[in-house]
């Protein structure tokens, strides 16, 4: 599923805008970069398409769907075009009311409707299940030590939740090393855990080339298990320990382990977050490499990454009353 098309009224700060995401041959991009100085509408953009999607659960601070109509206007209308599957197109409208579904998205997406005749709607309250990730401007997740093992499900579970990401990437791989040293004979058990540590330490050390790092479930000190990075010191270092740009580094490739979104659409505001700017040339090839088979959006202060996008990749938005939108009529306007 892409994203190729969004108009946008009255919504949040946004009174009007269209945009269409499309290569020039008028497929769907697999990549979009949002750009723009503060107030010009990315973040709005962003929560507007997660609406459409009906994953509003996705947001940081969700509200009432009445609560998103711009100020002065009556109510906010959204209308995304969708490619789905093998060049289908569906559609959605977003008011206040609720959101309404056209087209043949695939029964998995929309699991208490019935979508034999092509059409559905889907109030405020009820879930729908279209492959989408979003990371906020807002995202840093807590610091919490070691945690416990979770196998059977006798512990409780945080909330799925942005901030509760690191401690759920965290119980998501040591349960995976308690599973294959309990049940060493189970090859599927010994296969994923195998596979999943590959993964992250694949795609840390394309961050990180000249490192050798890998991360190990070990015993910590207070006799709880912890995620390590193994081989940057004499002793393994916790995973709490690192800087906060190889948190954020850590939690984008490991959100994809414990919850891998396949042909959906990846949000992602401010991707320079907590990166140094060495890195914000990079960050558009690295997150096609972590998301790889998705859509993903992204809206972005630096003008490294901006830069490093293709131009039909590129799209930026300007404040109402920046005079840059404005046609000059003495110049030959209508």
């Amino acid at each position: 599923m892409k994203l190729s098309e969004i108009q946008i009224n009255n919504f949040m700060g946004i009174e009007k805008l269209a945009l269409e995401f499309k290569y020039p041959n008028g497929k769907p991009l697999d990549m979009v970069v949002l750009a723009g100085p503060n107030g010009c509408g990315k973040t709005s953009v962003l929560e507007a398409c997660i609406l459409a999607l009906g994953r509003k659960k996705l947001l940081p601070n969700p509200k009432k769907n009445s609560q998103y109509t711009r100020k002065g206007s009556e109510q906010f209308s959204i209308s995304v075009t969708f490619i789905v599957g093998e060049g289908e197109t569906g559609y959605a409208d977003v008011t206040p009311r609720g959101t309404k579904y056209k087209g043949k998205f695939p029964p998995e997406y929309f699991p208490k409707h019935d979508n034999s005749q092509d059409r559905l709607v889907i109030l405020e309250d009820e879930y729908v299940d279209m492959p989408t990730e979003y990371f906020s401007s807002w995202r840093y997740p807590k610091l919490v030590g070691s945690v416990p093992v979770s196998i059977g499900g006798k512990n409780e579970k945080p909330a799925d939740t942005e901030d509760n990401r690191l401690y759920l990437i965290k119980q998501h791989l040591i349960n995976l090393t308690a599973s294959k040293a309990f049940e060493e004979d189970d090859q599927e058990v010994v296969s994923e855990e195998k596979a999943a540590y590959e993964a992250m330490n694949t795609l840390w050390n394309y961050f990180y080339p000249n490192r050798n790092e890998r991360f190990v479930a070990k015993r910590d000190t207070s006799g709880g298990f912890d995620i390590f990075l193994d081989d940057r010191a004499s002793e393994p270092v916790p995973l709490d320990s690192l800087s906060s740009g190889e948190i954020e580094v850590f939690t984008l490739i490991g959100q994809k382990i414990i919850k891998p979104v396949s042909d959906g659409i990846i949000f992602i505001d401010e991707p320079e977050l907590h990166l140094h700017s060495s890195w914000h040339r990079g960050i558009l090839r690295a997150l096609k490499k972590i998301f790889s088979g998705n859509q993903i959006i992204c809206a972005t202060h630096s003008q490294e990454i901006l830069d490093s996008a293709y131009s039909y990749e590129r799209f930026t938005l300007l404040p109402e009353d920046d005079p840059r939108i404005r046609l000059d009529k003495s110049k030959g306007g209508k």
